[in-house]
């Protein structure tokens, strides 16, 4: 065992399982002896035990060192005794478990991981969207360029992010048992999934306690959902009158009929308990790499990931923010200190991104945050707007006991981490995409807009609160639990969460209290509303417009749906492979883990 090697061997195994049988079927081997690399400086190999030994493309050091072919195997070479070498050697092997295979096993993930999401798509937003623009959106964040990059590499984000897809998909289904094997299964690649299974207990025993007590309770009414503050009083309410009635036993009935419903996830978390415990931590390997620590910021980090890898929705949605700004004065204000507070006083720099320059995040720090001090506190604008888009819009069909839930998961899964890594945010960020009806990508300005042309509808900036999209199991087509269970756990009739309302339909004025209603505080913050106002109503008019004159671009085709995200992953994607042509990280003892994974 490698000791740089952090994860549990789950995406090993995976391999092992895939290339295992077809190299017996074949009957290919690989035993060759990789620790060994030449060295041009004195015309010797040389063996190498450190595998933080890099060269640059371009600095003179690959003289002489063996290069790959254009297919990705590596060229034949000649070493200092005139011995001809096939270049398997340099390759990681031979067969079908050289690099490029191993490789090659993310790039099958792919797929795996665009259907499990269309799956997902599908269930929740069949009555909302169509198959096309469920496909779509499952498209684009397939090509999710964090996530995109991987899919050439040997590493663990491909395989975690499946069974974790396919996990919420059993989950939707009702599956239970399954859901919390798979989760298992997730463990194994990734120990930070532990947080997954964990969300879906919660939810689960919600689901079953609300229905527990639905179901004793005679003549109240039936709580659907923990949406609003009401619903929680009278859940506790139900609680305390179980406890004081006369039946002494009848809360343990209730907590065993709860952990028999969720026993799989329970026994998942125990076995994990129990590997904590003997472990000594979370980290396999190199341990004081990967220190547990408060690290609030990356909850920050994570609203920029959002913002940035959401342009549709962000356009969409920034009047709206401006529209709750204004609105909401104080709750803004009160935000954006404990923002400005946690930059200040949270921000933490990992060793590697100050001198590893094989993190990208190296340069976005050493560039941006660390040379620009005041850089850091200019974002915080937008961590505030990346963390409405992830609440208010993302989660608008959720409950706040969800939305919390899912937060309270986010924060747990990525604050105990000192690196700064994007990686880290790719599974909260497609958990909460898929929440969003894919059909926002075709512009809800647009598709709102009436035939007539006269306005559009409340559904925009932003989306109406309606009925949540059912999950419907295929075969039986009622309902499900967990994910699409109660039909409270998605509904938002309740109040809650500072949400803002599209401009054109506030009338009257914005002044004051009581009746000084056109004091002059209250004025400006009415200019300012009646300005968004204005612009909201210029774009939307301006959309319309572009609508008629390009209306030859046929609706139906998923490019209306998903052209400019499309375009900006595309982009993005395209930069990063330049990148990767120009400039060569190259380890010299081919064999290393770390340089195969990289």
């Amino acid at each position: 065992w490698d000791p740089k090697l952090t994860t549990l061997p789950g995406l090993y195994l995976f391999s092992i399982g895939i290339t295992g049988p077809v190299s017996w079927l074949f009957g290919s081997s690989s035993t060759t002896d990789n620790n060994n690399y030449y060295d041009s400086s004195n015309n010797n190999y040389e063996n190498n035990n450190n595998p933080e030994k890099i060269a640059d493309g371009d600095d003179g050091l690959l003289d002489d060192v063996p290069i790959t072919n254009s297919n990705g195997a590596a060229a034949a070479y000649d070493d200092v005794e005139g011995s001809r070498h096939d270049g398997s050697d340099v390759n990681g092997g031979s067969g079908f478990c050289s690099v490029l295979v191993l490789r090659l096993v993310n790039v099958f993930l792919a797929p795996c991981i665009l259907l499990a999401l269309y799956s997902l798509m599908c269930s929740m937003h069949s009555t909302q969207s169509s198959e096309w623009s469920c496909l779509a959106g499952c498209v684009c964040m397939v090509l999710l360029p964090p996530l995109f990059w991987f899919y050439s590499l040997y590493y663990t984000e491909p395989l975690s992010t499946m069974l974790v897809l396919l996990l919420m998909l059993l989950h939707c289904h009702q599956h239970h048992l399954m859901a919390a094997a798979i989760g298992g299964v997730s463990i194994m690649v990734r120990q930070t999934n532990i947080v997954w299974v964990l969300f879906l207990l919660v939810l689960r025993v919600v689901d079953t306690t609300l229905a527990c007590l639905n179901s004793s309770s005679s003549g109240g009414t039936a709580i659907a959902t923990l949406h609003s503050m009401h619903d929680f009083k009278v859940l506790f309410r139900r609680l305390r009158r179980l406890v004081m009635q006369e039946d002494p036993w009848s809360l343990l009935r209730l907590v065993l009929h709860v952990l028999g419903q969720c026993f799989g996830h329970v026994f998942v978390l125990l076995l994990f308990a129990l590997f904590v415990y003997t472990n000594g931590g979370l980290v396999l390997g190199d341990k004081s790499a990967h220190q547990a620590t408060l690290h609030l910021t990356q909850v920050l980090y994570f609203f920029l990931f959002v913002l940035l890898f959401s342009p549709t929705l962000a356009v969409n949605s920034l009047p709206a923010f401006l529209a709750s700004c204004c609105k909401h004065p104080k709750t803004t204000s009160l935000l954006l200190v404990v923002t400005l507070s946690v930059i200040h006083n949270n921000t933490l720099v990992h060793p590697y991104l100050l001198a590893d320059n094989r993190h990208y995040t190296f340069y976005l720090w050493n560039r941006l945050y660390g040379r620009h001090i005041y850089f850091r506190y200019l974002m915080a604008p937008f961590y505030l707007f990346g963390g409405y888009l992830t609440w208010n819009v993302c989660l608008e069909k959720r409950s706040n006991f969800f939305r919390l839930a899912y937060m309270s998961c986010v924060a747990l899964s990525i604050v105990p981490q000192m690196l700064l890594e994007p990686r880290y945010f790719i599974l909260p960020f497609l958990l909460a995409r898929i929440q969003k009806s894919p059909s926002y990508v075709s512009d809800p300005v647009l598709e709102n807009c009436d035939e007539s042309g006269d306005g559009i509808t409340p559904a925009c900036f932003p989306p109406a609160r309606g009925n949540p999209a059912r999950f419907r199991d295929n075969a039986s087509g009622s309902p499900s639990a967990g994910f699409r269970g109660n039909p409270g756990r998605f509904s938002t009739d309740g109040g809650g969460g500072v949400r803002g309302n599209h401009p054109a339909r506030s009338t009257g004025s914005r002044g004051g209290g009581g009746s000084g209603g056109n004091r002059t505080g209250g004025g400006r913050g009415n200019i300012v509303y009646r300005g968004v106002a204005i612009l909201s109503n210029f774009l939307q008019k301006s959309l319309k417009y572009l609508r008629k004159r390009l209306s030859w671009i046929p609706t139906s085709l998923p490019f209306a749906h998903i052209g400019w995200e499309f375009l900006y992953y595309f982009l993005i994607n395209l930069a990063t492979l330049a990148i990767f042509g120009s400039k060569t990280f190259w380890w010299k003892d081919f064999s290393e883990p770390q340089r195969i994974m990289w």
